[in-house]
């Protein structure tokens, strides 16, 4: 675990968090910590903030109260393509609100390589 991190990264973390504030709603320290838990947080931090530009560019035309379902579904969507392809992303996420082509839609966004999720056993 880090036990600081640079004003630049609690600037990108910060931003991470009040993006996705209202469809994972985790607290800013929550949020730090988690990110001092990474072995490389700038790797995480960049994914993230992958995963943020992704969200906005949907969510930006979607702010409507009534479509807040659409937005935790475009998150969960993104969340899943950044540790596997589109296709499984798109399948593993059952998707109810969103359309397989505003799914395909949302992912043009994610620009980086799936990175599956290492667990390391304590």
């Amino acid at each position: 675990m880090h036990k600081a991190l640079t004003d630049e990264q609690l600037a990108k973390i910060k931003d991470i968090q009040e993006t996705f504030n209202e469809v994972y709603p985790v607290s800013l320290d929550e949020t730090i910590t988690n990110f001092k838990r990474d072995q490389n947080p700038d790797n995480e931090i960049n994914i993230w903030q992958n995963m943020a530009n992704a969200y906005k560019a949907y969510a930006v035309d979607n702010t409507e109260e009534e479509k807040l379902g659409a937005r935790k579904e475009a998150f969960r969507l993104i969340l899943m393509r950044s540790m596997m392809p589109d296709k499984e992303a798109v399948s593993s996420s059952e998707l109810k609100i969103l359309s397989e082509s505003e799914a395909q839609e949302i992912l043009k966004n994610y620009t980086l390589e799936a990175k599956p999720v290492k667990v390391e056993k304590r």
